[in-house]
């Protein structure tokens, strides 16, 4: 994957994010937020934050810590000490910016992967020239809707972060 499809230090930041401000969580929980992130051991990490929100468990680095140890799951995000430097250099005013990245990040890889699988089918001698037709409808049609739907998103904006911020201190 191309290094403009992966934002290793804006998944850093959005989770840093978290860490420092638990309650983030819960604006990015629809879906598959996990999806969000192209590194597997921040997928991983994400993973475990959401559990601990569903377990109604304190969120942090040492709940964080010791959530991926008893899954065996911490040498997989790089040990403890990695953990720790997530909050390094996050500002979580961004955090909708952050979010907004990963989206146009996963929509591109998405995107990529779909496009490969027509480039396949093209290629493909016993694939008739109206499969081919149709399938790029489809995508043209699916990714049409999911555009629109993304532009209907609406972020919270930094000023109302800074008031929940202070008002939850």
């Amino acid at each position: 994957m191309t290094t403009a499809l992966v934002a290793e230090h804006t998944e850093r930041a959005l989770l840093g994010c978290i860490l420092e401000a638990p309650r983030l969580l819960e604006s990015i929980a629809d879906g598959k937020p996990e999806d969000l992130f192209y590194l597997s051991s921040h997928s991983c990490i994400f993973h475990h934050l959401q559990n601990l929100r569903i377990k109604g468990a304190g969120i942090d680095l040492t709940t964080l810590v010791q959530s991926l140890e008893l899954s065996d799951e911490l040498d997989k995000v790089q040990g403890a000490q990695y953990v720790s430097t997530l909050v390094d250099g996050c500002v979580i005013e961004n955090f909708p910016s952050y979010v907004k990245t990963l989206q146009e990040m996963l929509s591109r890889r998405r995107l990529v992967r779909v496009l490969d699988r027509v480039s396949v089918l093209a290629t493909d001698a016993s694939a008739s020239t109206e499969q081919l037709r149709a399938e790029i409808h489809s995508i043209s049609a699916a990714y049409e809707n999911a555009f629109a739907a993304e532009r209907n998103l609406r972020f919270r904006t930094a000023a109302e972060l800074a008031a929940e911020i202070h008002r939850d201190v």
